[in-house]
């Protein structure tokens, strides 16, 4: 798919025209600002001194001007796009292009190549339909040379191959050979048509095909490795991934050992065990594409092929050096949009690792292999989370002004309002929203490129060290379990670290155990009370000791008695582990079942990591707060998110204000209803307390989840609405220990490869809340009100919070009706992040306390000693 870059790259660099000695001062001091890189400072210089200097420049050297700002502008795109970032890659496109018709100054071809483009970016974010739009209207314009037309022509048969028009790719395709007979000197565009067709006929299946397009390809230009080293690279990808994808393991590692050799001129191609060396800091997809499937394509030799324990030494080594290299270039990676895309991208990389490393585990029983395969779990995990805390201590650590650091984030909450508002806007609006959109953009560049000035150790910006297992063995309590999934398409990996040692189960799985996930889930939140019966208990019953098996059983000896931290993996995510039943018993239903949380507090969390570098003490300075809004009065003003409900109000909920006054009753706290629960109000109580209790309605968002959201009181102050949105959170500060969202779906969001569920729980933590209690589902008013009151009563007394939780659930289900025993209405209910105590329990000490106490008394001795002895020395004198 990134094949072509290499043409977007030289289209882009063709826009920039070379410095004229006898420029004026606005053209050199751009060019000085292109020299360091710092394109975003040019575009700011440009448009602040447009008013003074453009219209005061003329003839060939305004060109020159307008040439090198709009070289800026594209320069900026493709870095984004590089780094998958292509919303942002999408709006400098269009400012590109606005600010060309604006000051009516085209060189040949340069609209025609932002269509280009912009067609290209739109192709890569997957949006076929927008991408064969913008390449077909550059294609059909009159001014387009014919080696610019080749290149489109190439865009628009990948467009047209994922579309499933084949017909019409090969067409564009023959077309551009036609144009190439007559310039044979253009054999790099050449070779990518060839590839093309390769590509095209990897689609069809129809191997053979395709295997002697990809070989025309690479021939044309094996002779000057050094002239076409770009092409070249994304050729043999090609030939390696085809090769593997055909069983050929070892020509496939051959030819992606050529691709690196590419990179690293002193690898030896001849030698399929030789590592490269690479000293590149720049993200580079092409480098990542040939190290991590080489790297399977070595593990895939070893296991059905040759059985050498070299080749699968060689393809741990080269994972190894993969996530090296990912450590050292993700840095380039800003915006949220492109760490997810990566994030995604790479969840099969990490899978392959871990069963690699498994492989070696098994034949050497090293414990180093063991820590490995844990280490690469992990790296799956809330990447972004983890960055962003990263980000933020190197930026303490270099000495980064606060007031950058707040602008930066007063930028990203500006700039995820304005794509709240653009996702939705009709034409007209969407225009003025871009170029809002677009002064943010750059803004925030330009702050980046300040706080780059304070950089000591650019390497290790957004990387956290490594926490040894030891670490965080350390910070278990030693009645607690903590229990990390790994999922791939055939394999179930279960890492459990207790206080002593770390150890992992390895099942094998198929879609038998996939269907009962979405079974189970089906189950609980499908429920329906007309239809429960027995035959209902035992359909679930049934499905949930299959899962049972999978999940807990291979673990029971290492988890008896013990209270369990879990962190679930991709569609382990949607199951609450509560419900998994240990044994089937004859006469059993809902209400006597013997489900996990029986036996077991159970907690979540998104990431071993996480866990560590969690905020370890609290400026909130009030104990406790409950929060209720009453919906009789609440208007949903107008919201592109919601259209369902604008000027609509939400029901009324039965209990949330009694919820609120009672668990603020129990824990001697503070209240506020009605109008007082409004936006204003929760950003205050979010910053001062403790503990900060929501009871209300939740708007779940899954296609974009930063704009799900809590639904407050309305208020008449302009400056806040009725909602407050995760991003809206995501972008704030935190300080509370605990924030309990009592409401409809608060634990539900979008599940997402590499970073767990996104959507208002994340938020908090990410925010800097150390833990947060959610419901997964719509919950039961009833139900729910009795369990998080009960989870409170049990809370004041000491007790943790996941020992809390499973004490109210247990007494729930010991005095609720058979009926309403359903898991449906209890095990919605999850404590997420940090489990420690709210209240110090009666009659036990914490650490703390033994030892100021054990200091306060070798304080009062050392005192009584040195007043007997004072004693002793003033009878001295007075008897002398």
């Amino acid at each position: 798919m990134k094949g072509i870059y290499f043409l977007i790259l030289f289209t882009v660099s063709g826009i920039c025209i070379s410095q004229d000695n006898n420029a004026v001062f606005q053209v050199n001091k751009l060019d000085t600002m292109i020299n360091k890189k710092e394109f975003a400072s040019a575009v700011n210089f440009f448009l602040n001194k447009k008013n003074k200097s453009i219209e005061s420049i003329y003839g060939e050297e305004r060109i020159k001007y307008l040439e090198k700002f709009y070289f800026c502008l594209n320069t900026l795109a493709f870095q984004s796009q590089c780094n998958s970032d292509y919303y942002l890659a999408e709006i400098y496109y269009k400012q590109s292009l606005k600010y060309q018709f604006i000051y009516n100054c085209f060189t040949e071809n340069m609209i025609e190549n932002i269509y280009f483009l912009l067609g290209t970016n739109y192709y890569y974010s997957r949006n076929y339909k927008k991408a064969k739009e913008l390449l077909v209207l550059a294609r059909n314009s009159h001014l387009v040379d014919d080696i610019l037309m080749v290149k489109i022509n190439l865009s628009l048969a990948y467009v047209y191959q994922n579309l499933n028009e084949y017909k019409n790719a090969k067409q564009i395709l023959d077309h551009s050979i036609k144009i190439l007979n007559q310039f044979p000197e253009h054999i790099s565009e050449l070779s990518s048509i060839y590839g093309g067709y390769g590509l095209l006929c990897l689609s069809a299946n129809n191997n053979s095909d395709a295997e002697e397009y990809f070989k025309q390809s690479y021939n044309l230009l094996k002779h000057d490795e050094k002239k076409f080293n770009s092409e070249l690279i994304s050729i043999l990808n090609h030939l390696a991934f085809f090769y593997k994808n055909n069983g050929d393991f070892e020509k496939s590692v051959c030819y992606f050992q050529k691709a690196l050799r590419l990179f690293d001129s002193d690898i030896d191609t001849a030698y399929i065990y030789s590592i490269p060396k690479f000293n590149k800091k720049a993200f580079d997809e092409r480098l990542l594409y040939a190290l991590r499937y080489k790297a399977h394509a070595l593990y895939c030799l070893y296991k059905y092929q040759t059985g050498n324990i070299r080749d699968l030494i060689a393809a741990y080594n080269t994972f190894e050096l993969t996530f090296d290299v990912i450590g050292r270039t993700r840095g380039d990676f800003y915006s949220e949009e492109s760490n997810f895309f990566f994030a995604s991208s790479f969840k099969e990389t990490v899978d392959n690792a871990i069963i690699t490393a498994y492989e070696l585990y098994k034949i050497h029983k090293e414990e180093k292999y063991l820590k490995k395969m844990f280490e690469y779990s992990e790296m799956a995990k809330s990447s972004l989370l983890l960055k962003s805390i990263a980000g933020a201590l190197k930026n303490r650590m270099d000495g980064v002004p606060a007031s950058l650091i707040e602008k930066e984030r007063k930028l990203k909450y500006d700039i995820a309002v304005l794509k709240a508002i653009a996702e939705k806007s009709n034409e007209k609006d969407l225009v003025e929203t871009e170029n809002k959109l677009f002064e943010k953009f750059y803004e925030i560049e330009l702050v980046r490129e300040k706080m780059k000035k304070y950089e000591k150790s650019s390497t290790e910006k957004y990387t956290l060290p490594f926490v040894p297992i030891e670490e965080i063995q350390k910070k278990l309590e030693s009645d607690k379990v903590l229990i990390e999934y790994c999922l791939t398409d055939s394999m179930l990996f279960t890492f459990v670290i207790d206080h002593n040692q770390l150890n992992v189960k390895a099942v094998t799985i198929d879609s038998a155990f996939f269907s009962d996930l979405f079974e189970i889930n089906s189950l609980i939140r499908g429920f329906n009370i007309g239809k429960v019966n027995t035959g209902s208990f035992e359909k679930f019953a049934e499905t949930s000791h299959r899962l049972y098996k999978k999940l807990i059983y291979p673990v029971e000896k290492e988890i008896n008695g013990k209270r369990l931290a879990i962190i679930q993996d991709t569609r382990l995510n949607q199951i609450p582990f509560e419900i998994l039943i240990k044994e089937r018993k004859k006469g059993h239903g809902f209400r006597n079942a013997q489900y996990l949380i029986r036996d077991h507090a159970i907690s979540y969390d998104y990431s071993a990591y996480l866990s560590f570098y969690r905020k370890k003490t609290y400026t909130a300075r009030k104990n406790f707060i409950a929060i209720a809004p009453d919906y009789q009065h609440s208007l949903i003003s107008e919201n592109p998110f919601y259209p369902e409900i604008n000027g609509k109000f939400l029901p009324r909920l039965k209990y949330n204000k009694r919820e609120a006054g009672d668990v603020s009753e129990i824990m001697g706290g503070n209240c506020l209803i009605n109008n007082e629960a409004n936006e204003k109000n929760i950003r205050k109580a979010l910053s001062e307390y403790k503990v900060v209790h929501l009871s209300g309605h939740c708007l779940v968002n899954k296609e974009e989840p930063l704009f799900s959201a809590f639904v407050l009181s309305g208020n008449t102050d302009s400056l806040f609405d009725n909602l407050l949105y995760s991003y809206e959170i995501y972008n704030s500060e935190t300080l509370a220990d605990m924030v309990v969202l009592n409401g409809c779906n608060t634990g539900s969001g979008k599940i997402m490869n590499g970073e767990g569920v996104l959507g208002l729980a994340r938020s908090f933590l990410q925010s800097g809340a150390k833990s947060v209690v959610v419901s997964l589902w719509n919950e039961d008013d009833v139900s729910g009100y009795l369990i998080i009151k009960n989870f409170y009563r049990y809370l004041i007394k000491g007790n943790p919070k996941d020992i809390a939780m499973q004490m109210a659930v247990n007494e729930y289900l010991s005095q609720s009706e058979a009926m309403s025993c359903h898991p449906y209405f209890w095990a919605g209910i999850s404590v997420i992040g940090d489990t420690g105590n709210i209240v110090q329990k009666k009659g036990t000490d914490s650490s703390d306390t033994v030892y100021i106490l054990l200091i306060a008394i070798l304080a009062l001795t050392l005192f009584s000693v040195f007043l007997i002895l004072k004693k002793k020395l003033e009878n001295k004198k007075l008897l002398s």
